[in-house]
């Protein structure tokens, strides 16, 4: 008996490629895909030209500056103390030093370790933020649940 001169395109027949990973595909998709998440490659940033306006582009009359007075902002990126953590061609995680999760108070001031969260303060009973009255509360829910209708109606609906 002759054999089939089709080929079997349901098997993962597309190898990944990749030294000791012995992942394979339906697709090239499906291999490109992995290789986005597994085996990523990062390349250096190409320098970038800074825009200097010359005379011409700048306006007569002079700017609002909105950062005016904030000496807050660092100028650029030279003085970020960052760490990456990982190894390899695998993907990283770059941790912020103040950004972190830890638990603070009201200050930021952080909380010491098992330390109880303080509570958030109490709403008034008559308080139906963003809404108005309990109306509006009861209406919108009644319009969002019973009938499904859109955040976009009920909004129109209650500004009438």
């Amino acid at each position: 008996m002759p054999m089939s001169t089709h080929r079997d395109h349901s098997a993962l027949q597309i190898p990944c490629g990749y030294l000791h990973c012995e992942h394979h595909f339906k697709t090239q998709a499906g291999r490109k895909k992995h290789w986005n998440t597994s085996h990523p490659i990062f390349k250096p940033a190409s320098p970038t030209r800074l825009y200097t306006p010359t005379g011409e582009d700048e306006p007569e009359e002079q700017r609002n500056d909105l950062l005016a007075g904030h000496d807050d902002f660092p100028a650029g990126h030279d003085n970020l103390d960052t760490e990456f953590w990982g190894a390899g061609d695998r993907l990283y995680c770059n941790h912020h030093p103040k950004l972190n999760a830890c638990p603070c108070d009201a200050t930021g001031q952080f909380l010491e370790d098992g330390a109880p969260l303080t509570p958030p303060p109490s709403k008034s009973p008559d308080d139906w933020t963003p809404y108005q009255n309990h109306v509006e509360f009861e209406t919108a829910e009644f319009l969002y649940t019973r009938n499904q209708m859109s955040a976009g109606d009920i909004n129109i609906l209650l500004d009438l």
